[in-house]
């Protein structure tokens, strides 16, 4: 009888360890401070600069990503000096080696800019992608705390993502 329950408890015990999760919520706001320490985004080539700032953050709750609208600021040696304004989308991926969270496959859905001949609008638009892209990859929005317990257990994987109520939800467990 006593196998039995000890049997019992140790499967209830071991079911508790595999089902440990913690949510870590992020708000429109927090998001934003974090985006607003990587700015201005700068990408240049021979002939032109490409300037992106003053970006503001949105959390688009039925496609669980999250948008930026942004100014974009054009110099170039043919004496283009323009402004316009960018927004893109894209979702947040963690990486558990780092323990970050990372703004990934941003993409770039719409682009203005005045002044600008809708010629070299192709290239601008590829230009700006370019530098978002490597920019938010090599920059995070998070990273979890190595001196909080709780974040160094759940470090290993995580369960879900998901934007609800204007916060972004984070579930990671192992």
């Amino acid at each position: 009888m006593y196998k039995n329950i000890l049997f019992s408890l140790m499967c209830i015990f071991s079911q508790g360890l595999f089902a440990f999760e913690y949510t870590l919520e992020f708000t429109e706001a927090e998001i934003q401070s974090r985006i607003d320490a990587m700015l201005p985004i700068k990408k240049e080539t021979f002939i032109v600069v490409v300037t992106v700032d003053q970006a503001q953050v949105l959390l688009l709750e039925n496609t669980d990503k999250v948008a930026l609208q942004s100014k974009l600021f054009v110099n170039s040696v043919a004496g283009i000096n323009a402004q316009g304004q960018l927004a893109l989308e894209g979702r947040v991926a963690y990486e558990a080696e780092q323990g970050a969270f990372y703004l990934k496959e941003a993409n770039i859905t719409e682009l203005q800019i005045d002044k600008v001949p809708a010629d070299f609008m192709p290239q601008l638009k590829q230009l700006a992608q370019s530098g978002l892209t490597q920019a938010l990859s090599k920059k995070p929005i998070y990273v979890l705390k190595e001196d909080d317990m709780r974040h160094k257990l759940i470090k290993a994987s995580l369960k879900s993502i998901e934007i609800t109520q204007q916060k972004l939800k984070a579930t990671l467990g192992i």
